[in-house]
């Protein structure tokens, strides 16, 4: 109290600071304080929150009360898997925490449509993964040939190596495979047992006869058999009645091959290379039609006997002993023929591995299909020029052929698309036997003899002009 200058102060005792006021007073002034009090908040502690996707991906980032809860982001999506939550609890937050998204991956179910084939289980596996194929279905008169994707196309195939990425059902694709059924072998031979017409024959079928051969000094009077409803193989005979004295002159039949009753085929001594002694078989008699060929694919050692005394001439030829003898014809013998390997997983036997592989090599054979060669079926006469036929491309030999020739035969359509030139180039070269004027019986089996006939006309024709 009283005039002057005063000192007041003011002591804030939640931070223990102090404030002071300076006043100057006249003797008749009053002095009046008013306390000024601030609301303070006490300090607040803070913590961050990170929610994370399964590969670390930041999903969200939080700033939380200690105390507090965090908020989860929307659930995050994951390709072939199921969000089943988070690992960690995010409520009541008292340090910096990261919380990571958990899955469940997907599990789809591969279903087998067997297209009436037997019945085949479906597959459960994870997202993404393969599995092991079931056993293939069976499907009579059908040859399974795999999964597919699709029942229309059949263009996109399912495989053991195919990742399964949602459910899906796949295909059986089937190959309709012809029913067994047995055929024989009709000869028609003229009076010298040249081959006028070979005829493969369903059972129960009938042959049909050839064109009526001519001879000179007798007259054609019919058939010594009859050759209705086949049932085993048969030779049929052609009979004569002689009306002229016999004058010596050559008798010869209207079929193929042909030669003269009295003069042997022979081939000329500059077009057979060197040979080995040919000692002859016990069923290839002398006068028989292929006796010449035997003798020189035997020479040559293209072809072997079926034993040391026999050759088999009535045998039919297959795939596999084809193919290894055109292998003999290039390189001379089994043993020069170079070592290889094929796609192929049929081939059983050794004795035709080589061969087969260097036929796949230089595309003579593409095998009946990508991993089978099939050397147990018997060739038929179409497979056998088309063999030959890729054999003379290999070797760049003349394979020219007349298109307009097919228009001849009656049979024509019958004749496989990829052998249809083969089969001309052969009959432009007269390489095919026992075929009639205006057939060439594509589907006739070949045994043997006419394999040998045809390899020396090859020889003969082509190889060596």
């Amino acid at each position: 109290s009283g005039s002057g200058e005063h000192i007041i102060y003011y002591m804030n005792f939640r931070n223990s600071s102090r404030l002071e006021f300076h006043v100057t007073q006249s003797s008749d002034t009053e002095i009046y304080l008013y306390k000024l009090i601030e609301a303070v908040a006490p300090p607040v502690e803070t913590f961050t929150v990170r929610f994370l996707d399964w590969d670390d991906t930041v999903l969200s980032t939080q700033i939380v009360v200690e105390g507090e809860d965090a908020q989860a982001p929307v659930d995050p999506v994951r390709t072939g898997y199921a969000f089943v939550g988070w690992d960690k609890d995010y409520t009541n937050i008292t340090e910096d925490v990261d919380v990571k998204a958990l899955y469940r991956i997907n599990e789809y179910v591969v279903t087998f449509d067997s297209k009436g084939g037997s019945a085949v289980d479906s597959v459960t596996t994870e997202y993404n993964s393969t599995i092991t194929l079931p056993t293939a279905p069976v499907k009579e008169g059908f040859t399974f040939k795999g999964w597919f994707v699709d029942d229309s196309t059949f263009a996109n195939k399912f495989t053991d190596a195919t990742l399964v990425t949602a459910n899906i059902t796949v295909y059986a694709k089937w190959e309709a495979v012809d029913s067994p059924v047995e055929t024989f072998t009709v000869r028609f031979l003229d009076f010298d047992d040249t081959v006028l017409s070979t005829q493969v024959v369903e059972e129960g079928e009938d042959a049909i006869a050839p064109t009526d051969p001519s001879r000179t000094g007798y007259t054609f009077t019919g058939w010594d058999k009859v050759f209705t409803n086949i049932t085993g193989n048969l030779d049929v005979k052609a009979k004569w009645e002689a009306t002229t004295t016999d004058t010596g002159s050559s008798d010869t039949g209207s079929g193929r091959p042909s030669r003269r009753d009295d003069e042997p085929e022979t081939i000329p001594d500059e077009d057979i290379p060197e040979a080995v002694p040919y000692t002859g078989f016990k069923d290839v008699a002398e006068d028989a039609w292929y006796y010449n060929s035997v003798k020189f694919v035997t020479e040559n050692e293209m072809f072997k006997g079926i034993s040391t005394e026999l050759f088999g001439p009535d045998i039919n030829i297959s795939r596999g002993m084809y193919v290894t003898i055109l292998s003999r014809m290039e390189f001379g013998n089994d043993e020069e023929v170079p070592e290889g390997t094929s796609p192929f997983t049929d081939l059983t036997q050794d004795w035709y591995k080589n061969a087969v592989a260097w036929a796949y090599e230089n595309k003579i054979t593409l095998g009946t299909s990508a991993t089978e060669f099939s050397p147990d079926l018997i060739l038929t006469r179409e497979q056998m020029a088309t063999l030959l036929f890729r054999y003379a491309e290999y070797k760049e030999y003349d394979i020219g052929y007349e298109l307009e020739t097919s228009e001849v035969f009656t049979d024509f359509d019958t004749v496989s698309e990829y052998a249809q030139g083969a089969m001309l180039w052969a009959f432009k070269n007269d390489l095919l036997a026992g075929i009639e004027e205006v057939t060439l019986e594509p589907r006739g089996l070949i045994n043997r003899a006419l394999a040998a006939d045809m390899f020396m006309r090859f020889y003969e024709k082509i190889r060596t002009p």
